[in-house]
């Protein structure tokens, strides 16, 4: 193949990424796992008082499992985005009688961090494969816990009951479990957010550029 006799590396953001195109038949010589990053922000002082989606309204996402989670909870969510499904996710919130889920489309990077600084922790439900999602990243970086399903690069990037609550993926009951943990236990939230802001700092700018220079340096021949 063209990429085996002609890259000296490839710069992945997840172990599964490369490890699915070793799959695929593309034998790489050198792969080099470089998360993806995001600015480190002030640890929040409180709580939130939700529990917040955010991106693209469509099949793999999985959203669906998340408002048949939360439908019969007394749990505020708030579903942030927009795309091919809101309207059948609101037909559907609606048939299970679930008027504790407010759909708001997509605005702006000021209101999402607005949002997401207020959650109590971020949902990630997809039911295909994730690589290294960004939005994880940011959560973590405002000291937001995550609970996300366990597939693709999910489970490399987050740590069960440290930074995150993980939970196999479109099972609506193991969901809905993790989600009334979280809800009940402001505690258990504000120590699982704790540890995502640390180790967040592993993840920043200065972070991701250090090391794809170190990785660009190595290729430069010694004279």
């Amino acid at each position: 193949h063209i990429y085996e006799k002609n890259v000296d590396v490839f710069i992945t953001p997840s172990k599964f990424l490369s490890e699915l195109l070793t799959e695929w038949g593309v034998h790489l010589r050198r792969v080099e796992v470089l998360r993806n990053f995001a600015s480190l922000m002030p640890q929040r002082k409180k709580q939130g008082e939700y529990f917040l989606y955010v991106g693209r309204l469509s099949p793999e996402k999985g959203v669906d499992t998340l408002v048949k989670a939360c439908a019969g909870l007394s749990v505020p969510i708030t579903i942030y985005g927009s795309g091919p499904e809101k309207r059948s996710l609101q037909q559907l919130a609606a048939q299970l009688g679930a008027k504790n889920i407010t759909f708001v489309p997509y605005a702006n990077e000021e209101t999402l961090r607005r949002y997401l600084t207020n959650a109590r922790a971020l949902v990630v439900p997809s039911i295909w494969y994730e690589n290294s999602p960004i939005t994880v990243i940011e959560a973590f970086a405002t000291g937001v816990p995550v609970i996300t399903s366990s597939l693709g690069g999910l489970p490399e990037l987050v740590r069960d009951n440290e930074t995150s609550l993980v939970f196999p993926a479109g099972d609506v009951d193991a969901l809905r479990e993790k989600i009334q943990l979280l809800w009940n236990s402001p505690e258990t939230a504000q120590r699982l957010g704790h540890q995502a802001h640390e180790f967040a700092q592993t993840l920043t700018p200065e972070h991701y550029y250090h090391s794809v220079m170190s990785i660009y340096e190595s290729l430069v021949p010694k004279s």
